[in-house]
C-alpha cells in the first residue's frame, strides 16, 4: 500500500472488516436464514416479496426479457420472486457469504418447478466491486442489504456501473426516523443485536445514495388530496412504504445475541411502549401478549438515463431492428416477367423486405406519410 494515505488505507480497512463482520454473522445463520425470518417476522417472505414485485412492476411498466441481478442476494429470497416474474429472462443473484449462496442454490433447485423459464445463477463477489462488465443488467436490485454496508455509496455506485442505460436501480430497505436522535437510539440497537449492521437511512439518506450514483429517481403525480395534503398535483418520488411487525424475542434469538445485550435491547424497546424514550422501534404488544415493534420498508427506484450521445444516435437510426446482426441490409430481388412486389420503406415490417402494412401505425403515431414501393417486372 506504499503511497496510499492513511484516510485511503483506514477505508479499505473498514471496507475489508465490513465484509468480513457480514460473512462472520451470516455464516451462522445461512442454514436457518429463512426459516427464522418467518418465525420472527409478522409478515412473511411470500407476503411481503409480492408487495415489492407489484411496485417493481410499476416501475419497470410493459418490458420483458430483462436480465436482472440481485445485489446481496441472501439465500435468494427476492432472487427467486424475480425470477419466478413474467418480467424476467435471467437473473444473476450475488452475495459476499458462501453459505447463504449455497442454501440459495439449494432452495431454488426445490423451487425451479415456479421460476418457469428464467434462468437463475448464484455468484459470490463483493458488491463493491462486481464481477460483472459495464451495463450489464437491465434491472439491479438490493434487498435489505443497505443498512449492512459501511459506505453504501460504494455499492450503489457498483449498481450503477453494472445497469444498462435505461435501466433501473432499486433499493429494498428499512428506515430510520428522520429525528437525528431517534435515528441514533435506533441503529445502536440494530447494531448490538447484529454486529454486520451499520446504518439504516431514512428516506432522503436513500434518495442521496442513488442520487450519488447519478441515477434519476422514478418518480410520479400525486393528486390533490392525497399524503395528508402534503402534496397538490406534484410530482414526487414514487417510494412504496410499508410497515412489518417484528417478534422481539424472535428476533433477537436469529441473531444469538447474547444474554446481557439481549435484555437490555428488550428493556429499551418496553419502556418505550410504557411510556418512554423513543427508540425508533415502534412497539405494541400483539394480541397474544408478545411484545412486537415495527420495521419501516421503503422501496425506492432510480433510472439510468442514456447518455445524450447514445440517445442522438438511436434516435438518428432508421433501421431498429431489421437483420442487426449484418454490416448492412443488401436484400436482391429477382422477379419473373409480369410479376410484381410491394417492398417496405419504413424499415418496420415483419416480412422485410416485403412489405405487411406496419407503416399505416408509423404513419398515424408519427404524422409521417410513408408508404410501400411497388415493383414491377416489364411483360
Amino acid at each position: 500500500m506504499q503511497g496510499m494515505s492513511r484516510a485511503n488505507t483506514r477505508m479499505l480497512a473498514s471496507g475489508a472488516k465490513n465484509i468480513a463482520d457480514i460473512q462472520a454473522e451470516y455464516a451462522v445463520q445461512a442454514e436457518t436464514f429463512e426459516a427464522g425470518w418467518n418465525k420472527r417476522s409478522i409478515g412473511k417472505n411470500g407476503d411481503i416479496m409480492k408487495r415489492v414485485m407489484s411496485h417493481i412492476e410499476t416501475l419497470v411498466g410493459e418490458q420483458d426479457q430483462l436480465h436482472v441481478l440481485d445485489v446481496a442476494c441472501g439465500t435468494g429470497i427476492c432472487t427467486r420472486a424475480l425470477a419466478a416474474s413474467a418480467l424476467t429472462a435471467e437473473v444473476t443473484g450475488l452475495d459476499a457469504t458462501e453459505q447463504m449462496l449455497s442454501k440459495a442454490r439449494e432452495t431454488e433447485a426445490e423451487a425451479e418447478p415456479t421460476l418457469g423459464q428464467t434462468s437463475v445463477t448464484y455468484v459470490q463477489g463483493d458488491g463493491a466491486a462486481m464481477p460483472f462488465p459495464d451495463a450489464s443488467f437491465d434491472l439491479v436490485t438490493c434487498r435489505l442489504a443497505i443498512h449492512h454496508f459501511a459506505d453504501p455509496l460504494e455499492q450503489v455506485k457498483e449498481m450503477a456501473r453494472v445497469c444498462a442505460p435505461g435501466g433501473t436501480v432499486l433499493l429494498v430497505d428499512i428506515v430510520s426516523p428522520t429525528d437525528p436522535a431517534t435515528a441514533a437510539r435506533h441503529n445502536e440497537l440494530e447494531a448490538m443485536r447484529d454486529p454486520s449492521h451499520t446504518e439504516c437511512k431514512d428516506t432522503a439518506g436513500l434518495v442521496a445514495l442513488l442520487h450519488g450514483a447519478g441515477l434519476n429517481l422514478h418518480t410520479h403525480t400525486v393528486a390533490g388530496g392525497e399524503a395528508d395534503g402534503e402534496y397538490d398535483n406534484e410530482t414526487v418520488p414514487n417510494v412504496m412504504r410499508f410497515d412489518n411487525g417484528m417478534f422481539v424475542d424472535q428476533w433477537l434469538e436469529s441473531t444469538r445475541t447474547p444474554a446481557e445485550a439481549r435484555e437490555a435491547i428488550r428493556d429499551q424497546i418496553h419502556a418505550e411502549f410504557a411510556g418512554g424514550a423513543a427508540t425508533g422501534m415502534f412497539p405494541f404488544v400483539d394480541d397474544f401478549g408478545e411484545l412486537c415493534f415495527t420495521h419501516k420498508w421503503e422501496v425506492v427506484g432510480a433510472r439510468k438515463e442514456e447518455e445524450k450521445e447514445e440517445v442522438q444516435q438511436r434516435q438518428a437510426q432508421i433501421n431498429e431492428t431489421i437483420q442487426k446482426d449484418k454490416d448492412r441490409v443488401v436484400d436482391e430481388l429477382v422477379l419473373e416477367e409480369g410479376k410484381k412486389a410491394v417492398l417496405c420503406r419504413c424499415w418496420k415490417s415483419a416480412k422485410f423486405p416485403y412489405c405487411d402494412g406496419a407503416h399505416v401505425a408509423h404513419n398515424k403515431a408519427t404524422g409521417d406519410n410513408l408508404g410501400p414501393a411497388i415493383v414491377s417486372a416489364k411483360k
